[in-house]
């Protein structure tokens, strides 16, 4: 008859490398993704970026910030060439901010993505305060977010919950009436 188990055995033992390779590269390829040394923080405002070598100012949305960069997207479409130095300034939390940086990508239409360069320490302690509320304004967003849903889930079971109680047979409530 054969080693049908041996067989078996053979291929689950081939499925499973397959599947640790499978995941393995799923795992290389979300760390290319996410190389960044900083966490991001979605903000919002108003910016504007001067490319230096042309002298040309465009007016911006601040999108998210970091203590490495932020991605800004311009109000009209913009190309901007890869390293292209440019100084980009914004508010966040009532606090101007201005840095020389360099364009590290572009979609090609509106969206960049600035790195800052020649930060001084005096300004990256400011950077890292005004992240430090941001994160924590974002977390109490979150948690408020997430207590008015849980709010609307507790309504809703209250609701089905009054529905189907023994004695309250709604399509006899709808007949009766």
């Amino acid at each position: 008859m054969g080693d049908d188990g041996g067989t078996l055995i053979h291929s689950c033992v081939l499925v499973m490398k397959a599947m640790d390779v499978e995941a393995t590269a799923k795992e290389l390829a979300a760390e290319v993704i996410n190389r960044r040394a900083a966490p991001r923080f979605p903000v919002e405002g108003d910016a504007s970026l001067v490319v230096l070598k042309h002298d040309c100012r465009v007016l911006c949305r601040i999108a998210d910030l970091s203590m490495d960069g932020c991605r800004i997207e311009a109000q009209r479409e913009f190309r901007a060439g890869l390293q292209e130095r440019v100084e980009v300034s914004f508010t966040v939390n009532g606090l101007l901010f201005r840095f020389n940086g360099v364009t590290q990508w572009t979609d090609g239409r509106r969206l960049l993505g600035i790195r800052f360069v020649d930060v001084t320490s005096r300004r990256r302690d400011e950077l890292a305060e005004i992240l430090g509320e941001v994160e924590q304004d974002n977390a109490a967003k979150a948690a408020e977010k997430a207590a008015a849903a849980a709010m609307a889930a507790q309504a809703e079971d209250e609701a089905i919950g009054h529905a189907q109680q023994p004695g309250c047979d709604p399509a006899l409530e709808t007949l009766s009436a």
